[in-house]
């Protein structure tokens, strides 16, 4: 065989296996998209005391958003925040996944929490932190009575006390009573209102969002989440949208805590772990990210039973 048959040859079986590998890739990522939530409104009690629903809007672009009503005075109901260890480099914790969270400490619920760093996402392989990565947890955390992440100046701080009495403060750290804590970067509510804390946003677009909400009278907190970065399905929310969403909500106070990739909603199912919202990480629909510390509820083993 001559020696331009041979690089005839060559050349079809590299151009047959591109187009191979790049159907390859086109199925798995239609597949990744086909796992995401129906652009659908759902309405569902997931667990005694524990509500969820997902609103798909089409103005003023494309959004999914997902709430969750947690009633404080449900019998057997506990929060719980990932556990760290203070270090003297600060990577207080090694990152998880939401759902591996949800699953190693028995949550019937969870989602992600704080910011932290150090944090990069270029490629679907080229990203920090995988599972496991030490990382910083930015301001205030604690878990089970063990404040593990020195507070952050300016920034704003979610607390769980005895008999889930919860506060949302604009200070840095919570009381002495607090069992559980994490902290956000800006208060979006205070007395019902737009808070100061606004006022510092410099830049903005739509994105994806996570907050933490409490109602007037400390009964009920809401978690909202907005799914976001991927077109036509779910494009994220302003941060003005945001805050307006949560007034009409009625909640006297709220704090935002991590949102992009890292915004993700976990519930326990008889089949393990599902996920509720869609995160996107590396550019990935469905993929979670690994993050710092978890936000997780569980409800007493004698009254979560699954509807």
């Amino acid at each position: 065989m001559s020696v331009a048959k041979r690089l005839k040859r060559s050349l079809l079986f590299c151009l047959k296996a591109l187009v191979i590998l790049v159907l390859m890739v086109g199925l798995w990522y239609g597949f990744r998209l086909l796992q995401r939530p129906a652009r659908t409104n759902r309405q569902e009690q997931l667990f005694p005391g524990i509500t969820y629903q997902r609103m798909a809007r089409n103005q003023p672009r494309p959004v999914m958003i997902h709430l969750v009503d947690i009633d404080l005075q449900q019998p057997g109901l506990a929060a719980f925040v990932t556990p760290g260890q203070a270090t003297a480099d600060r990577t207080e914790i090694p990152a998880r996944l939401t759902s591996a969270f949800l699953q190693e400490f028995s949550m019937n619920l969870a989602v992600n929490g704080s910011f932290f760093y150090e944090f990069r996402e270029n490629t679907p392989w080229d990203y920090f932190p995988h599972v496991g990565d030490r990382v910083n947890t930015v301001g205030y955390s604690m878990s089970d009575g063990k404040a593990y992440s020195e507070p952050e100046k300016d920034w704003r701080v979610l607390c769980f006390m005895p008999k889930n009495e919860v506060q949302i403060l604009a200070q840095s750290n919570c009381g002495g009573r607090a069992q559980q804590a994490l902290a956000g970067n800006l208060m979006l509510l205070e007395s019902g209102q737009r808070s100061p804390d606004l006022n510092t946003v410099k830049e903005d677009k739509p994105y994806p969002r996570l907050a933490v909400g409490l109602d007037p009278g400390g009964k009920h907190l809401k978690l909202l989440l907005v799914d976001g970065k991927q077109k036509g399905y779910s494009e994220g929310l302003w941060m003005e949208e945001f805050v307006t969403f949560l007034q009409g909500l009625g909640l006297d106070r709220a704090v935002n805590l991590d949102g992009g990739g890292s915004v993700t909603l976990a519930v326990a199912g008889k089949g393990g772990p599902r996920i509720l919202n869609a995160p996107i990480h590396t550019h990935v629909p469905m993929r979670e990210r690994p993050v710092a510390n978890h936000l997780g509820f569980r409800v007493s083993p004698q009254t979560a039973v699954r509807r």
